[in-house]
């Protein structure tokens, strides 16, 4: 947990430098706790499935777009999981919301999938494209609109 931590404390150095130090300590326990949830989701993950396919993607909100809450991306996300449920990949997700100050609002998801029935990436994120540009109320669109990153 401390290594991890640490990498992740040094990614965020130029924010943590504005931080008072109550603020630097709760940003750390936060911290710990997404690492200790994903090690709990990979945990998982290595018992459930034979052989674990991971993947990470962002999903971002559209300029011009602001989100209050989460239940939109909670919306698309629940139908994405079913949509992968179907095709019997067993998936397992762990999500964190980030806007910081020079960023636009987006979401980092960690995902874990039976990897004995899938092996690459891009169907998945064509299809999380068409699902996040739906839940958006965006029209189609051949190539979407770019909201779904899985190179970030």
């Amino acid at each position: 947990d401390i290594t991890a931590l640490k990498i992740l404390l040094e990614s965020k150095e130029p924010e943590l430098n504005e931080m008072t130090d109550e603020q630097l300590e709760q940003e750390k326990i936060r911290l710990l706790k997404i690492l200790r949830e994903i090690e709990k989701q990979f945990d998982y993950a290595e018992e459930s499935k034979s052989k674990v396919f991971f993947m990470r993607y962002d999903v971002r909100i559209p300029d011009g777009m602001y989100l209050d809450d989460n239940k939109t991306f909670r919306d698309f996300q629940a139908n994405f999981m079913k949509n992968l449920s179907r095709q019997g990949l067993k998936p397992q997700y762990i999500a964190v919301r980030e806007q910081s100050k020079e960023k636009h609002q987006h979401y980092h998801v960690a995902l874990f999938l039976d990897g004995q029935k899938t092996q690459s990436i891009h169907n998945h994120i064509q299809t999380a494209e068409r699902l996040w540009n739906s839940t958006l109320g965006l029209p189609a669109r051949e190539n979407g609109y770019g909201l779904i990153d899985d190179e970030s």
